[in-house]
């Protein structure tokens, strides 16, 4: 934000200068003609003379016609006129390049002001006499580049801000399915079924969202079954266990009847007592 804020006031800036020495360059050949044919009606002076004796007025008549301030300079850099007072700037090699025959143009920059300086020949027939200076007062077109200036960084400002929120609002809407997942998953590895996960999404989300119930679900029913497996099994146990208890009693029983028969040798009479299936059967053997 920062660099496009930056190229944002040069662009403006150059451009500013750019329609600014248009305007000059565009006004100075009207210039060019008015003081051509003013010499050309004082045919009976020299041109240097001319411009040398009419040199206040001619930069005054100019100055009228547009909004900055004009000089008029000979060949030798001598300043003839001028419409007001240059406020001391002391730079002269855009004049310089004006009395040799070539438009120029300077930023200048003095006592906190910018200026553009802009210089143009002054022809009799082929050869430069002298020369029209523009000096340019760029302040109040500063002013127009300050105030968009802080336009700009009011609306940098502005949409930094809006950014954020939107950028809030949509990780939540973005986090808030993942996160209700992350949560349901946490429950679902310790054991607690939660209710179907709600994603009001239509993307990928949404579709994960499904899968996951219904793998929830599919799960829940697989821990359901081993369930019921596990409970057959305990009651098929508990039946195998009692079905064998039975028969295995009453072997032990009659094991023990035998062998007590076989330890009496002098009673006639047996008087057994077998426990079978927890209670006490009385048997009366005749040895």
């Amino acid at each position: 934000i920062q660099t496009v804020y930056i190229a944002t006031i040069k662009i403006l800036y150059l451009n500013l200068i750019k329609k600014s020495v248009e305007y000059l360059k565009s006004e100075s050949y009207n210039s060019q003609i008015y003081v051509m044919d003013y010499i050309k009606r004082e045919s009976d002076f020299k041109p240097n003379d001319v411009i040398k004796n009419m040199g206040p007025f001619i930069a005054q008549y100019i100055a009228n016609n547009l909004k900055c301030t004009t000089q008029i300079y000979n060949n030798n850099l001598d300043l003839l006129g001028e419409s007001k007072d240059s406020e001391g700037i002391n730079y002269n090699e855009d004049v310089v390049a004006a009395v040799n025959g070539n438009k120029c143009y300077k930023i200048y920059k003095n006592f906190q002001k910018r200026y553009i300086l802009f210089s143009s020949p002054i022809y009799s027939g082929d050869e430069s006499i002298g020369c029209i200076r523009y000096i340019y007062d760029l302040e109040e077109d500063m002013l127009v580049v300050k105030k968009t200036i802080y336009s700009v960084f009011l609306v940098i400002i502005s949409l930094t801000a809006l950014s954020l929120i939107l950028n809030n609002i949509l990780s939540k809407e973005i986090l808030s399915p993942i996160i209700k997942l992350k949560k349901a998953s946490y429950n679902l590895k310790n054991g607690i079924k939660d209710k179907k996960i709600e994603i009001d999404t239509n993307d990928e989300l949404y579709e994960l969202g499904e899968t996951f119930n219904e793998m929830s679900e599919n799960l829940e029913v697989y821990i359901k079954t081993l369930k019921e497996e596990k409970e057959k099994q305990y009651r098929f146990f508990n039946n195998a266990t009692h079905q064998l208890k039975t028969p295995l009693t009453s072997i032990i029983g009659y094991s023990d009847l035998i062998q007590r028969i076989s330890n009496n040798k002098e009673g006639n009479m047996i008087e057994v007592f077998i426990n079978v299936d927890k209670s006490m059967a009385h048997l009366i053997v005749d040895k």
